[in-house]
C-alpha cells in the first residue's frame, strides 16, 4: 500500500497570490499466488487443533513409502498446498529409542521428520497435545504419482511469539465441555430448527471419464479403489477439485 498526501497550485488570485489545494492519492497492489496455490486441496483437521505460524521450509522424509496418502491430493500442476498434523512417536533402533514426529494427510501416515527437525518443533506440539488438541501445520507438495515431496512451512518452538503459547492453550478452554452443556429443549415449536447443512461441498469428487456415475452425492471412503473392471483415469486426473 501506498499514500502521498501534497499540495499544488489550482489558481491566483487578483494579487497574484497562489490558491494551493492539498490532494492525497494512494494505490493499492494486491499480490497472490497462482490460482493452483491460492486455496490447500484439503480441508482442515476435524479434530480440535492450533495450526503453526507459516515459516521456514523443512522437508519431510520417506515420501516414497507413503505415496498412496499423497497422490489423492495431487493436483495436475504437481504444486500444491495442503493441510498436515504433526504426531510424536516413538521408533524403535538397534540398541534404543528415539521420538520423532510423523506427518499425516487427512489422517494418513505421508512421511516423518529427521530426529532434529523433530526436536525443533517437540515442545510445540507437546504444548498443544496438553491442551487436547492436535498440531497442523501447512504442507507444500510436488510432484506427481511416481515421485512426490512434501515441505512444512511452519515456525520452529523456538521462534514462536509468546503470545502463540496462551492462545493455543486458552482455545481448549473456550469450548464447553460435554457434561456441562445444556440439555437440548424439548419438542416443541419453540424447539423447530432447519437440519444442519452437510459438510462443505466447495471440494467434491471428481468422476474420471467412461466411470459409472455414482449417486447424488457420493464420495469414495479412505483407502477406497476402483473395481478392476474400471477403465484407468487419465495420468494426473485430479480426483478432486474446487466446486
Amino acid at each position: 500500500m501506498w499514500g502521498n498526501e501534497y499540495t499544488h497550485v489550482v489558481d491566483y488570485d487578483r494579487r497574484g497570490r497562489e490558491q494551493t489545494e492539498t490532494t492525497f492519492s494512494a494505490s493499492v497492489r494486491l499480490v497472490v499466488d497462482e490460482p493452483h496455490l491460492c486455496v490447500p486441496v484439503n480441508l482442515p483437521p476435524s479434530a480440535p487443533h492450533q495450526l503453526l505460524p507459516y515459516g521456514r521450509a523443512v522437508q519431510v522424509t520417506g515420501e516414497d513409502q507413503h505415496l498412496e496418502a499423497i497422490t489423492p491430493l495431487l493436483n495436475v500442476e504437481g504444486n500444491c498446498w495442503a493441510y498436515a498434523t504433526l504426531h510424536p512417536i516413538t521408533e524403535q533402533l538397534a540398541r534404543s529409542t528415539r521420538e520423532v514426529l510423523e506427518v499425516r494427510l487427512d489422517g494418513r501416515v505421508a512421511g516423518s521428520l529427521t530426529p532434529k527437525m523433530s526436536a525443533e518443533f517437540l515442545p510445540a506440539v507437546e504444548h498443544v497435545a496438553a491442551s487436547g488438541q492436535q498440531t497442523a501445520a501447512r504442507a507444500r507438495i510436488t510432484g506427481n504419482r511416481l515421485k512426490a515431496e512434501i515441505a512444512i512451512h511452519a515456525l520452529r518452538a523456538h521462534e514462536l511469539d509468546p503470545s502463540w503459547a496462551g492462545t493455543a492453550a486458552r482455545s481448549s478452554e473456550d469450548r464447553p465441555d460435554q457434561s456441562t452443556r445444556t440439555p437440548p429443549l424439548e419438542p416443541g415449536p419453540q424447539a423447530v430448527h432447519a437440519q444442519v447443512p452437510p459438510k462443505p461441498t466447495r471440494i467434491t469428487f471428481h468422476v474420471p471419464p467412461q466411470w459409472p456415475q455414482p449417486p447424488d452425492g457420493w464420495e469414495p471412503p479412505v483407502g477406497w479403489a476402483p473395481p478392476p473392471e474400471f477403465p484407468p483415469a487419465p495420468a494426473d486426473w485430479a480426483f478432486w477439485r474446487l466446486s
